[in-house]
């Protein structure tokens, strides 16, 4: 029996050893060379046992396409008359071209027509045009309704920003002067809301002496019922008839 634990002790010990034999052997690197890649195109490993060595690296393809002549096939042409020929043919005329192009547009440039000058501005292009509406402008004599003198008071101002011309709003002679002044009773008075005769030409020097214009809201088409105009041509006088359209009335409402 004690023989027999023996060989039986014996027998476990071979087998352990074996099974550590096996594990070396399974944990040691793989004992070949590999040499083709896992897959086409990609790098080429090779791999050796009990050396740390991995070479990495691409498989180099052949070149195809298009190559370009030497420099001693070149050089065959380089002194061949008839591409010496040539060339010089092409360099001449390459120069014609250029110096033909050159003439024609010194030429062009000289006989082209000349584009016109502008003509020149009137008075009223060249600076602003100011609108005054006298009534509403400014008041000089405190009865809160702007006037003449008060226009004038303000120009020094007005070339200061630049307008060139004063566009003066109708300030005749009027009923309804101080609303609207379209019923015109006199053209050749001031309505006396606004100033009189002299202050108007006193507004007018002032603008002289500034190098500025005016400009009149004059009205002629129509005018005030207690115009003379209108009165002698309801009168029919010969002379004024025609001042006015006349429509005969057909009775009340008409």
């Amino acid at each position: 029996m004690a023989g027999e634990s023996e060989i039986m002790k014996g027998d476990k010990a071979a087998v352990i050893g074996d099974t550590e034999d096996n594990k070396e052997v399974d944990e040691m690197p793989p004992t070949y060379d590999e040499a083709k890649g896992l897959t086409t195109g990609e790098p080429v490993v090779k791999i050796t046992s009990n050396e740390t060595k991995i070479d990495i690296g691409k498989e180099k393809e052949a070149e195809a396409g298009f190559q370009g002549l030497t420099k001693d096939e070149l050089m065959k042409y380089a002194n061949d008359p008839f591409w010496v020929k040539l060339r010089w043919f092409l360099f001449i005329l390459f120069w014609i071209i250029w110096v033909a192009m050159l003439a024609a547009s010194v030429v062009i440039i000289i006989y082209a027509p000349k584009c016109p000058s502008p003509e020149p501005k009137q008075w009223w292009q060249k600076s602003p045009v100011y609108k005054v509406d006298v009534g509403a402008f400014k008041d000089s004599d405190g009865d809160a309704i702007g006037d003449l003198a008060g226009v004038k008071s303000e120009l020094d101002y007005l070339v200061e920003t630049g307008v060139g011309t004063v566009y003066v709003s109708s300030f005749f002679a009027s009923p309804k002067a101080a609303t609207t002044g379209f019923d015109v009773l006199d053209y050749g008075q001031v309505d006396p809301t606004f100033g009189s005769l002299e202050d108007w030409k006193t507004l007018v020097m002032s603008l002289k002496e500034r190098d500025q214009k005016v400009v009149i809201d004059f009205i002629p088409n129509h005018t005030s019922d207690q115009h003379e105009w209108f009165e002698k041509s309801v009168a029919m006088e010969e002379a004024f008839v025609d001042f006015y359209t006349w429509n005969q009335g057909g009775g009340a409402g008409s």
